[in-house]
């Protein structure tokens, strides 16, 4: 059918404003389907810092992630599979720790749009390579703190927008 200005025609004014069409007597008019129910709904934000404990012999982490979410589709939190979870809670009240029944990662169940969730973890992966979120998702800002043992000092951080107290980074050619 040819679109036409509603306001124009003789339909009851309860029609008038619609979309309009015109149809000939043997012509059709073909619907598309192009959403059905909700809308559309706004990505997760995730807003993540991470705490990362060194062990002393260098191979392992403890991790203390404090997660600020907010919660618009899909209402579980998985970690990625190098993140071993020990603890979680959220708002201050401990958590069940469960397994996705498809994909098989340990996670939560998320009940509430806006939550804190804080989440204690051994990440088993050695000093290179530490993964940036671990939360299967992207992350709208991090930040992170590395504790390293006595006696270590870290040469440098790469993939970070400012990492402080480097000995590559502290290094002029003054030196």
């Amino acid at each position: 059918g040819m679109p036409v200005d509603s306001e124009r025609t003789a339909l009851p004014a309860e029609w008038q404003g619609s979309a309009t069409y015109i149809v000939s007597p043997h012509g059709s008019l073909q619907l598309k389907e192009f959403s059905r129910g909700q809308e559309r709904l706004a990505p997760n934000s995730l807003n993540l810092h991470r705490t990362l404990w060194l062990d002393l012999d260098g191979r392992n982490f403890s991790v203390r992630d404090t997660l600020n979410l907010i919660t618009n589709q899909d209402w579980r939190l998985r970690a990625d599979a190098d993140l071993k979870l020990s603890r979680v809670s959220i708002d201050d009240r401990d958590q069940l720790i469960t397994l996705d029944p498809q994909s098989g990662a340990k996670g939560i169940e998320l009940r509430r749009q806006n939550s804190v969730v804080v989440a204690e973890s051994r990440l088993e992966r050695g000093p290179s390579g530490i993964p940036a979120v671990g939360w299967g998702q992207d992350a709208k800002s991090l930040s992170a703190v590395l504790n390293l043992p006595p006696g270590w000092s870290l040469l440098e951080a790469t993939g970070v927008d400012q990492a402080g107290n480097t000995l590559v980074g502290g290094w002029t050619l003054f030196d």
